[in-house]
């Protein structure tokens, strides 16, 4: 036992070790207080974004059939899910293959840190909740930036293809966008990977061990990306071609306007959720298609059913670790 009142360390990887709290310890009981209080705010602020704008959301709801709305909320959870087997490649391609449910687990919960402004936590929760599973800390901070980059850039592939020509004022507006795509790109390659992996390790002072990925776990990641984002656009396209006639162009305005939007919220970090700026897209995107206030509620639909689809996979995973949590003490107290 090394002291502190915690394990020895576990060496998963050259990277770094991954320390087992004993339960009990004072370590394990500051980590169980900052993971409640993660999911406290994050909950909190989640709910807060629904429960903010709900009489419009209500009102728009008004317009669209049930199974519009069933229909979205299935292609939104699909699109939720492929993002987390996007991510779960990527962790396996750099040396931290979780079984499915484990990466749910980690995934699920942290998706929560995106609702807190910053768009750090996400990060820092896929850390904590990843030394659970012995993932060194510092190949899943890594991973995370590298599955947002990949996130990113595929959206905006999917925008560039999918959103027609006929919107100048798209391209006009949201032109800087773009930008990040030839960055991305070099940044992305296996072994530009690798050289700025390290010198972070460097500019931290610690021992300078970068990330390895393969071109097959990239593009791997990638198609799941690509996957999650056509899932996530038809989600928004089910809205739409429920107010307006459906044609292919609709469906495909939408789908990239929809990439779009989401990865101008995520370059920038400081709302929580892309908040604002995404609807800002969506409404310009859907100018040739339906009026701005029809556009505007379709988007708050739109982020009302992924808010619950984030809520109701991080309910599904506390659900069940406290089923576990309550046969573990059954099974004590039969002994």
């Amino acid at each position: 036992m090394a002291g502190g009142g915690y394990a020895s360390a576990e060496m998963t990887d050259n990277l770094s070790p991954v320390v087992i709290d004993t339960p009990g310890s004072g370590r394990s009981r500051l980590r169980l207080l900052v993971r409640v209080g993660f999911l406290t705010v994050a909950l909190g602020l989640s709910v807060y974004l629904l429960a903010s704008r709900w009489s419009e959301v209500l009102s728009a709801l008004r317009a669209l059939s049930i199974g519009a709305v069933i229909t979205s909320l299935v292609a939104g959870t699909a699109g939720v899910l492929c993002s987390l087997l996007s991510w779960r490649a990527l962790l396996a391609d750099a040396g931290s293959r979780l079984p499915v449910g484990a990466a749910f687990r980690v995934f699920a919960v942290s998706q929560l840190g995106k609702y807190i402004p910053g768009s750090v936590w996400t990060v820092l929760a896929q850390v904590e909740l990843g030394r659970r599973h012995a993932v060194p800390p510092r190949r899943s901070a890594m991973i995370s930036i590298l599955a947002l980059a990949i996130s990113v850039l595929s959206g905006l592939i999917v925008a560039a293809v999918a959103v027609p020509t006929a919107v100048p004022e798209l391209r006009t507006r949201y032109w800087w966008v773009f930008l990040a795509v030839p960055l991305l790109l070099a940044a992305l390659h296996p072994r530009v990977v690798a050289l700025w992996t390290g010198l972070v390790f460097r500019l931290l002072r610690r021992e300078p061990q970068p990330i390895s990925i393969s071109w097959p776990g990239l593009l791997c990641t990638f198609a799941w990306a690509v996957a999650s984002w056509l899932l996530l656009g038809v989600h928004f396209g089910v809205l739409v071609v429920a107010t307006t006639r459906p044609t292919a162009s609709s469906w495909l305005l939408s789908i990239g306007v929809f990439a779009l939007a989401w990865a101008a919220g995520f370059i920038l970090i400081i709302a929580p959720a892309g908040a604002g700026v995404r609807e800002a897209v969506l409404v310009v995107g859907l100018a040739s298609l339906v009026p701005a206030g029809s556009a505007l509620g379709l988007a708050l639909v739109s982020r009302a059913v992924l808010v619950v689809v984030d809520i109701a996979l991080a309910g599904v995973v506390l659900l069940g670790i406290r089923a576990g949590a309550a046969e573990s003490r059954v099974g004590q107290t039969s002994v």
